[in-house]
């Protein structure tokens, strides 16, 4: 069976690390695709509003024009901007649902950080969510996803749903929140995280 994993996230702006993290889960797990999935601008907006920036929300389209040029450098990356066409009452499971009529032949997982885990196995739907499709999971340090699953019996049944994948050791300290902070600090290092084409994107659109 194929399999297609799933990174959403803000990419506010894409940085080298979601880029390497996607191909080196995709080389895990075997998959055939690894698919980004931006979020709407309203929630990138309301996200940097929270934190005082709201004028360093970028727009979805140059967002997504920025990850469609990382997907050049590898065949089997790609962007969709499924979330961006449907910013309201939709979540990840409408976002799987959808790959999954995308790639119906395929498993299709969802790719986050071990900090995430509780926030899934506390979800509404967690249940018939993992009666379809599966969670990719990146640890880093002293992650256990394993504890977290323990807290609910009906999570650490499904414990076989979950990949525990240890994240590359070279991606540390790369963020899009780092990229932000530099470039208004007007401090150095800021372009070595992005992509190059990334990079001449963010400075083309920065506000």
């Amino acid at each position: 069976m194929k399999k297609v994993v799933v990174m959403g996230g803000s990419f506010n702006p894409p940085t080298i690390a979601h880029q390497k993290m996607l191909i080196y889960v995709v080389e895990q797990l075997g998959a055939d695709k690894g698919v980004f999935v931006p979020s709407p601008y309203d929630y990138v907006y309301a996200k940097m509003e929270r934190k005082g920036m709201p004028e360093e929300a970028l727009s979805d389209r140059v967002r997504i024009k920025m990850l469609a040029a990382m997907c050049e450098d590898d065949p089997r990356l790609e962007v969709d901007d499924v979330e961006c066409r449907n910013p309201e009452n939709w979540y990840t499971t409408e976002t799987m649902n959808y790959m999954q009529e995308k790639y119906p032949d395929a498993h299709i997982t969802c790719l986050g950080g071990a900090d995430r885990v509780r926030g899934y196995i506390n979800a509404y739907r967690f249940i018939p969510f993992t009666d379809k499709y599966s969670y990719t999971v990146v640890t880093r340090g002293d992650d256990d996803p394993m504890a977290i699953l323990k807290e609910k019996p009906e999570a650490w049944e499904r414990r076989n749903r979950f990949n525990i994948i240890p994240a590359p050791q070279d991606l540390d300290g790369i963020s899009s929140s780092a990229i932000r902070n530099k470039l208004r600090a007007g401090e150095e290092g800021a372009k070595d995280m992005c992509h190059p084409k990334v990079w001449e994107l963010l400075i083309k659109h920065r506000k």
